[in-house]
């Protein structure tokens, strides 16, 4: 997990380092809101490139009681990812672009008989998305993909430890909107 968050802040680090100067008006950094539920940031690095980091986060707690048993169950999720944008065409009101994507997330959760469980996923993706700039500071998008994604989970409880790893294949599709500051 820690490998990974480095790995993401270094690529980010990287692609940032060789921002220029916002001379062009389209060379906006924007704050990004997506669904399904993160939050980050557009950096365009030229008229043809930007990295778009972004993170979420989750907690959940339930509890069911009955007259003969009480569970109780509480999970975190912590997220980071980062995009990047390679556009097509020269800019206009109207672009389109594809986007490789690499996520890490972190989950941890408690329930009634078990002291732990802790997984971390990772995934990474390609989707073709298309943005529209309703005005200056003002942008919508939508992407569509395929994502590829590998899970390592493990379950703790009083007696043992069990681990187990997953793979998945499928489609990944995103909305959002983009403002400029």
């Amino acid at each position: 997990m820690k490998r990974a968050l480095v790995f993401v802040a270094v690529v980010i680090a990287v692609l940032a380092a060789g921002t220029p100067a916002y001379a062009q008006q389209d060379r906006k950094a924007a704050i990004v809101v997506t669904a399904p539920s993160g939050i980050g940031v557009l950096l365009p690095v030229n008229d043809q490139v930007a990295i778009r980091p972004e993170f979420f986060f989750s907690k959940t707690s339930t509890e069911n009681a009955s007259t003969a048993l009480t569970t109780k169950f509480s999970s975190w999720q912590l997220g980071a990812g980062v995009s990047g944008l390679f556009y097509m065409g020269k800019p206009a009101t109207f672009r389109t672009y594809w986007s490789p994507r690499f996520v890490v997330t972190h989950q941890d959760s408690t329930s009634t008989g078990t002291n732990s469980n802790g997984t971390n996923s990772y995934s990474a993706s390609g989707s073709f998305g298309a943005q529209c700039a309703l005005g200056d500071r003002f942008k919508v998008f939508g992407e569509l993909g395929l994502n590829y994604g590998w899970l390592n989970v493990g379950v703790s409880t009083t007696l043992s430890t069990v681990t187990a790893k997953t793979r998945s294949f499928g489609t990944r599709s995103a909305v959002g909107v983009a403002f400029s500051f």
